[in-house]
């Protein structure tokens, strides 16, 4: 269990994001040392982007042929997904054509179990939950009143619930693995909002 001190501190922005899907993509990967990365093909479809990368590292592991897939937010473009898995790609509400177009010139991906990416929520509130991510990759937010659950991987993360305060967020619990129902219920979390969350293993009506 983290210290008390760490979920009243106020998270701060993590810097994940970029002007153009290109920059974007490189706060993302890394070259491994005495390399360069080298961006080959980028799709622009509405506000969603793929880029094609070459000779990068991603989540530390050597990816010599990626496609990384963005989101463009009022903020700018942010990577959300490392696209070797076809349900990455199928948990966006991203429309078939779109995908077809998106993935045109892109690696094959390897199929996968999709699973719901889409964010949820007030889209001021899912924009500055988004960006709280250190992680290279955030694929979804959803947010149920004060409280939101942030979703990220990378060189580390997972899931991740802060509650507004008076000056920005405030780490509730998380961030390593799936966000705990258990847990959220004893930092107070109301059954209801545990549920609105989509929390993983939460026993929720809807469910």
């Amino acid at each position: 269990m983290l210290p008390a001190l760490i979920f009243a501190a106020v998270l701060t922005i993590g810097h994940r994001y970029g002007d153009s899907p290109q920059t974007a993509v490189l706060t993302a990967v890394y070259a491994p040392a005495g390399k360069t990365v080298t961006i080959t093909r980028t799709n622009i479809v509405g506000r969603y982007a793929t880029v094609r990368v070459r000779g990068a590292l991603i989540a530390g592991e050597p990816a010599d042929d990626a496609a990384i897939l963005l989101e463009h937010f009022s903020f700018g473009w942010q990577p959300i997904e490392s696209l070797d898995f076809r349900g990455r790609l199928d948990g966006h509400d991203i429309p078939a054509a779109n995908k077809v177009r998106l993935m045109d010139g892109m690696p094959a991906m390897r199929p996968g179990e999709e699973f719901d990416a889409r964010d949820v929520g007030p889209v001021s509130d899912v924009e500055s939950a988004r960006l709280l991510s250190d992680q290279e990759f955030t694929p979804y937010v959803r947010v149920s009143g004060k409280y939101a659950l942030v979703a990220s991987y990378g060189g580390g993360g997972g899931e991740f619930v802060v509650r507004r305060v008076a000056k920005g967020w405030q780490l509730v619990a998380g961030g390593g693995g799936p966000a705990s129902a258990e847990i959220l219920a004893q930092r107070g979390l109301p059954h209801a909002t545990i549920c609105a969350l989509r929390v993983h293993a939460a026993y929720c009506a809807s469910r």
